[in-house]
C-alpha cells in the first residue's frame, strides 16, 4: 500500500505545471552572484575540513565530506565556459579543476575503503576476515599517507594554494 501510494501521488507530479522561467530569473549578474556564492561556500567547508583531514587520519566523515565537496567544486568549475582569453587565467582554471580531480580520486580510493574495513569489522566470524581486515586498513594507511604527500608536494605551496587559487577564481 505505500508503493501504490507513493506511486499515486508520483503520477499526480506529472500533472503539476513546469515553472517558468523569464529573462529576469537567469540574467548573467544574478547567475554570476548565485556561482560566487556557491564556489566560495564550498571553498570555505574544503578550508575548513582539509586541516582536519590532514592532521587526522580517522576523521572518516570529514574525509568523505571533503571529497563530495571536491567534486561539487569541480563540476561547478567545469560547467561554467570561462569568457576570459587571458591563457594563463585558463590555465590555473585548467590546474585548479586538474587539482581537484586528483584530491576527489585519492579521498574516493580512501573512502571506499573505509567501506570495506567497516563491512569486515561488522562480519560474524571475524576470525575468517582478519587477515582481509589487516591487509585492507594498511592499504588504507598507503592511501592516506599518498593524499598527505600529495598536498605536501602539489597544494601547500603558499604562492599557488590551491584554495587561494580557487579564491582568485571568483
Amino acid at each position: 500500500t505505500k508503493l501504490a501510494n507513493a506511486r499515486k501521488i508520483a503520477l499526480s507530479l506529472r500533472d503539476l505545471p513546469l515553472p517558468h522561467i523569464s529573462d529576469n530569473d537567469i540574467q548573467s549578474e544574478k547567475l554570476e552572484m548565485r556561482y560566487n556564492k556557491v564556489v566560495c561556500r564550498l571553498r570555505e567547508r574544503i578550508e575548513l575540513d582539509l586541516p582536519v583531514v590532514l592532521t587526522n587520519a580517522n576523521k572518516v566523515k570529514e574525509l568523505h565530506e571533503m571529497r563530495k565537496d571536491c567534486k561539487k567544486l569541480r563540476y561547478l568549475l567545469e560547467l561554467v565556459p570561462h569568457q576570459n582569453n587571458d591563457s594563463i587565467d585558463n590555465r590555473e582554471i585548467h590546474k585548479t579543476i586538474t587539482e581537484l580531480e586528483d584530491i576527489q580520486d585519492m579521498l574516493g580510493s580512501i573512502h571506499d575503503i573505509d567501506i570495506t574495513i567497516a563491512y569486515l569489522k561488522r562480519v560474524r566470524h571475524p576470525n575468517e576476515v582478519t587477515h582481509i581486515l589487516h591487509d585492507e586498513i594498511s592499504e588504507r594507511n598507503k592511501k592516506y599517507e599518498d593524499f598527505i604527500q600529495f598536498y605536501k608536494r602539489s597544494l601547500s605551496d603558499s604562492r599557488h594554494n590551491f584554495l587561494n587559487q580557487i579564491a582568485i577564481l571568483t
